[in-house]
């Protein structure tokens, strides 16, 4: 899926709205999935964890007009 996402515009306009300049790995995401499926985690529950590189922030810290954030590394 993401590989379709990537080829139409390329790699580099894909990332430009990524602050951290790249998209998660699979491996990654399923480190991010593992952790919360463990035992341990029982009470992540009805959270949404992002894996979005910064983005969601940006968008958010955009629109309550305090600037840029991609110097958030």
């Amino acid at each position: 899926m993401a590989d379709d996402f990537v080829a139409a515009p390329g790699e580099q306009a894909a990332v430009a709205d990524i602050p951290i300049g790249e998209m998660a790995l699979p491996a990654e995401v399923v480190q991010l999935v593992a952790f919360v499926m463990r035992p341990s985690q029982a009470s992540v529950k009805g959270a949404t964890l992002d894996a979005d590189g910064g983005s969601y922030d940006e968008h958010r810290i955009g629109k309550l007009g305090s600037g840029s954030a991609h110097h958030i590394r």
